[in-house]
């Protein structure tokens, strides 16, 4: 089983093991990354012809860790590397980061794989500006419901707590559907055990990057959420004094259906939703699980309204919230003009 996987690498970093939600890999198949993941529970069966990507970690320093990845095949004797093995030793590249340099932590359900493929190249131009710490909430249940995320609050603050010595500048919650259902003052009471003197969700990031957006927004939402759950993003939209004049929802319980969406589908259904609301000036895609920062650009590009998605926001807002400067926030320029502009009210909006 991939437990027993989990135990062979965890003897070698007993300190990152013990920290709830920790993960050392995942499988690999259509997807860059997908379910299911190396964990100390996971009664998946090793069997011949998996391909799984194996991430060890180890703490480097106080607050810090590394994770190394290699990629292998299941095979009937063991298994053999698809990639090329890395150095038993690896050189420590910038042993001093900037005086400047923020710190994010992200809490995330393990479900959620999408914010992992897609932070790395949103911050690669900030690269010497700003790291970011990844934890999953250590929880069984899978379905994108208000009663999974009522039973899975106190896991909030267990995947936060894990923070505490990472001396994080910014702690948030990177699910839109959990920040709705839970409402800012519960999530912000959960991540106050990171330590972090500032806090923020995706509900809150979603909305004020949509006011940022656009002075006047009239929305159409895309989500893939059930009914249940899309009606709470609406009426959230609404509370803030947000126009709705077009939605549309996929019925998705899961996250891995969400993610599994091509981004050529997310691109169809977007530019449909827009052609049946000509007044619409901004079209939010909302859900973490959702494949869509890449889109971003091009949907802005071919429909010639600014789009905001739910990773994208809460990447901008994270940064804003940290009050690192709009001049640097700014090079970020491969997903669309949010990164461009300011939170409204904030020093810099004009």
């Amino acid at each position: 089983a991939l437990s027993t996987v989990f135990d062979a690498m965890a003897r070698h970093a007993p300190a990152v093991a013990d920290a709830p939600g920790t993960r050392f890999g995942h499988s690999v198949g259509l997807q860059l990354t997908e379910l299911p993941s190396i964990t100390r529970t996971e009664p998946t069966r090793c069997v011949p012809g998996m391909v799984l990507a194996l991430e060890p970690a180890t703490l480097v320093d106080d607050g810090k860790s590394l994770v190394h990845e290699e990629n292998v095949v299941v095979t009937e004797s063991g298994c053999e590397f698809l990639s090329e093995p890395g150095p038993a030793e690896m050189p420590l590249l910038f042993p001093e980061a900037p005086a400047e340099r923020a710190v994010l932590g992200f809490v995330q359900l393990h479900t959620d794989l999408t914010l992992d493929e897609e932070i790395g190249s949103v911050l690669s131009p900030l690269a010497r500006r700003v790291s970011w710490r990844l934890q999953k909430l250590d929880t069984d249940d899978l379905d994108i419901t208000a009663r999974t995320f009522c039973r899975a609050r106190a896991a909030v603050g267990t995947a936060a707590r894990v923070f505490r010595h990472s001396k994080l500048d910014c702690a948030a919650l990177a699910c839109t559907s959990m920040s709705l259902v839970l409402g800012p003052d519960a999530v912000d009471a959960e991540l106050a055990a990171s330590r972090a003197p500032t806090t923020t969700d995706m509900a809150r990031a979603v909305v004020a990057a949509i006011k940022a957006s656009a002075p006047d927004p009239k929305l159409a939402v895309l989500s893939p959420y059930l009914d249940s759950v899309h009606a709470e993003l609406l009426d959230r939209l609404a509370a803030d004094g947000l126009d709705v004049l077009a939605s549309r929802n996929l019925g998705y319980a899961t996250d891995a259906q969400t993610s599994a969406e091509p981004p050529a589908s997310i691109l169809r259904h977007a530019l449909d939703l827009l052609r049946h609301a000509p007044r619409a000036n901004l079209l939010l895609i909302a859900c973490s699980a959702f494949r869509a920062t890449a889109l971003v650009p091009r949907l802005e590009s071919l429909a010639d309204v600014p789009v905001v998605a739910s990773n994208q926001a809460l990447i901008w807002h994270a940064l804003h919230t940290v009050d690192l400067p709009l001049q640097h926030i700014a090079r970020i320029r491969n997903c669309g003009a949010l990164f461009q502009k300011p939170p409204r009210g904030a020093p810099d909006a004009a």
